[in-house]
Parts: C-alpha cells; sequence; structure tokens
C-alpha cells in the first residue's frame, strides 16, 4: 500500500513538472508554471515515503530510478492519444 502511494506521488509530481513544459503534447495548452512548486513538494513528499519503505540508500535509489522512468515515459503517451487522421 505505501509502495502505491510512493509510486503515485512520484507520478503525480512527475507528470505535473511535465505539463507545466511549453513542450508538452499531452494538453493543449501547458498549465501554470507556479505548478512546478506544488510538483517539487510531491516530489520531496514521494521521497520521505520512499524513506519510511526503505534503507536511506535504497529509498533514494528507488525515487531517482522511478522518476527517471517515468520522466521518460511520460511522453511517450503522446504518442497513444488519437490524432485526427483518417485510416483507408
Amino acid at each position: 500500500m505505501w509502495q502505491f502511494l510512493a509510486l503515485m506521488l512520484t507520478l503525480l509530481s512527475t507528470l505535473i513538472l511535465y505539463l507545466t513544459n511549453r513542450h508538452q503534447r499531452l494538453l493543449t495548452m501547458t498549465i501554470p508554471k507556479k505548478w512546478r512548486i506544488a510538483s517539487a513538494f510531491l516530489w520531496l513528499g514521494s521521497l520521505l515515503v520512499w524513506v519510511q519503505l526503505y534503507t536511506n540508500s535504497a529509498a533514494i535509489f528507488l525515487w531517482l530510478l522511478s522518476t527517471m522512468l517515468l520522466a521518460k515515459s511520460i511522453p511517450l503517451l503522446s504518442l497513444l492519444k488519437r490524432r485526427g487522421v483518417a485510416h483507408d
């Protein structure tokens, strides 16, 4: 249960950070830059949950690993978005 919470906090913080970027392709408009502060607090909150679950070194490793994987995976979601292309 706590692992799921830590992963969801990491996902949410990474998603918010991505959506504040002007080059994101999931939404038609970017969300305001002030959401980056909320993203940073969620990201640090996820670190606290990871530290409660594992030893410090393992927690930091999992925190950075999950952030790295999510940061690379979230932009790929725009490829799954349905485009207005007609298939013949």
